[in-house]
């Protein structure tokens, strides 16, 4: 048996199969839609197509907490702030649906402004 090294611990034995694997998905803000890719594996991490890592973990049969922090770049290529995304999904066959609370913060950590996020994700 090994120790997590996750903040969030690890996925639980029952779930490693739950989002483990790579998602497609439409993320919806208050003023615009976009598009990534996440990947879960099967250990409780998430990693986001276009920059971000953070944890996963079971919460039910069918449902499943993630944490990613995202970075921000400017211009020069300096990190000047990062997204920290938190949502609350539930799972579907091959789908998932999300919603939660992304704060943007600057380089301090400072709380730059609040924004609710859905995500609706279908496995690749």
């Amino acid at each position: 048996m090994t120790a997590s090294t996750s903040p969030a611990g690890p996925a639980s034995p029952t779930s490693r199969s739950g989002p483990a694997g790579a998602w497609t998905a439409r993320i919806g803000r208050e003023t615009e839609t976009s598009a990534n890719t996440f990947h879960f594996t099967g250990d409780g991490r998430v990693f986001l197509a276009d920059g971000g890592a953070g944890t996963w973990t079971a919460t039910g049969p069918a449902s499943f907490g993630f944490r990613i922090a995202e970075p921000i770049y400017d211009g020069t290529g300096a990190c000047v702030g990062w997204v920290d995304i938190d949502q609350r999904a539930v799972l579907s066959g091959t789908t998932f649906t999300s919603e939660g609370v992304s704060l943007v913060r600057d380089s301090e950590g400072r709380t730059l402004r609040t924004t609710r996020v859905t995500v609706t994700a279908s496995r690749v």
